[in-house]
This record gives structure tokens, sequence and C-alpha cells, in this order.
């Protein structure tokens, strides 16, 4: 039934059946411009088209429940008690994310900044880099790695550090020496005419082209 009243219209179907309201833009034999609401028994509210010849889902929501956006009667979004899923990709000019965004795969063309820690929770799952993943870094529970498959790795820096925790292990610096320690103490170190040695050398064999200059024997 159609009735009209103060606040507007009421539309209203048959007892277990569905109210249902048609709109048409004219009479013409298209039906791309066909479109209805549709209240089943219980629910949902759906609006529809029939733009493929047969009634189709474009929006539909449930009361106290999801509201569903189609393409092609293929749902593509839909809401949540938590927020939203998606189904298929998101093509958008920008993505701003206030928390933790759970994604289970994500292609960027372009330029990605983060100004916060960008983290990978589990282990053995890791960071590729190049068109084949040719470096890759990770931890496998036990120990970290940087691993290279193509070509030399390459550190570039003024002054390279390697260090166990609070204690330098190597430090090598543009232009100049060369540091290598031991427990935190320096013990060797590369200069402009050689090597200087903090401490005992102990060697299987000395074998010296040239002068040698020995304080004592």
């Amino acid at each position: 039934t159609f009735n009209t009243n103060a606040n507007g219209i009421k539309v209203q179907g048959p007892t277990g059946g569905s109210a249902i309201l048609y709109l048409n833009a004219d009479q013409g034999s298209d039906d791309t411009d066909k479109f209805r609401f549709k209240v089943d028994d219980g629910g949902p509210f759906k609006i529809e088209n029939d733009a493929s010849g047969s009634w189709e889902k474009s929006i539909q929501i449930t009361g106290n429940g999801a509201v569903s956006l189609y393409y092609d009667n293929t749902l593509r979004f839909q809401t949540s008690g938590i927020g939203a899923t998606v189904t298929g990709k998101i093509e958008s000019d920008s993505l701003d994310v206030d928390g933790v965004a759970g994604i289970g795969s994500l292609t960027v063309a372009g330029i990605s900044t983060f100004t916060d820690n960008v983290r990978i929770d589990a282990d053995n799952k890791k960071l590729q880099i190049g068109d084949g993943q040719e470096i890759e870094l990770y931890y496998d529970g036990s120990g970290s790695f940087i691993t290279n498959s193509t070509g030399q790795l390459i550190i570039r820096s003024p002054i390279t550090t390697i260090q166990s925790p609070g204690k330098n292990q190597l430090i090598a610096r543009t232009n100049a020496e060369i540091e290598l320690f031991y427990n935190g103490d320096q013990k060797f170190e590369t200069t402009n005419t050689g090597v200087d040695v903090t401490g005992t050398v102990v060697a299987d064999g000395l074998d010296v082209s040239g002068h040698a200059g020995i304080g004592s024997i």
C-alpha cells in the first residue's frame, strides 16, 4: 500500500512480503535508469538497480548491523563493529592511518613516508629490497641477518662502527685509520705507514722484507 501523511509518504508491503518503491527516469526501454528501494520482511533495506536486465544490489543496510556497498552486484565495502572491510583494491591519492593498520598485502607506486616505527611483528619475515629481492633483512628467532645475493654489499659512511652491546668492535674512518678492538680495548690500528698493534703479537712465523726495528728480543 502507498499512503501520504503530514510527514511524507509510506510504502507498506503485505504481511510476510516486501515493500518496494520503483524509480524510473523515463519510459524508455533501457534499464540503466531503473532503480528500486526494497525492504524484505525482517530486513534488510536495499537499493537495487536493473542495469543488467535483472535486479542487482547497489546498497544494502541491515538494522543494527552492516552497511554494504556493491559494484556490479559484487560486494566491495562493508562496515562492521570494529570498522570496515574492503574486498578488492583501494586506490587513493593519500592514506592517513592513526593507529594499527592490518593489511594482508600492499602495493605502493611512489614514495612512502613514515614518521614512526615500522614493525615486522614475526620471525623469519623479511624486508626485501630490489627487483628480484636481492637484499634481505630479517630475524630468524635467534639471530639477525643481512643477506645480499648479487654483487657487492657496500656500506658507506664517514665513520663506520660495529659494536657489541656497549663496546666497540671495529671503527673505520674515511681516508684514515681502521681500528680493531678486543673486549672494548683497541688492539690494532692501520696507519699511513702500516699498522700499530697495542699488546703482544702472536704468530706462527715472521717474514720481513726490508728493515725490522725491534726494541728487544
